[in-house]
């Protein structure tokens, strides 16, 4: 009997020495799985500030290129503008200048 308690006491010590070994590699399994996950999350982190800050140069590229756009057209629709107000002054002469021939005419046929 005697025998056999020593052999279950040997048997618990071994137990639980193979119980502490589990548990210290659980816990550097369980260690090592949290300092991957941080360097993911902390890679997945830097990877969307990139992107974001590429996006946000993207767009501002695309809104001074809109700006730029804007501003040529505005400036074609004042060159329109003086074109049209020269066309309506040219036109006036070359009315005024038919009106003072047919006058000429008219006077000249009485």
């Amino acid at each position: 009997l005697e025998k056999n308690i020593q052999e279950l006491k040997s048997d618990n010590e071994n137990l639980e020495k193979n119980i502490q070994g589990l548990n210290e590699n659980l816990e550097k399994n369980i260690q090592g799985l949290n300092e991957n996950l941080k360097k993911y999350i902390e890679e997945l982190n830097n990877n969307l500030q990139q992107n974001i800050e590429k996006l946000n140069d993207n767009l501002q590229q695309k809104i001074q290129e809109i700006k730029d756009d804007n501003a040529n057209l505005q400036q074609n629709v004042q060159e329109l503008k003086n074109d049209m107000a020269e066309i309506k002054k040219s036109n006036f002469w070359k009315l005024r200048e038919q009106y003072l021939k047919f006058k000429q005419l008219f006077i000249n046929n009485k």
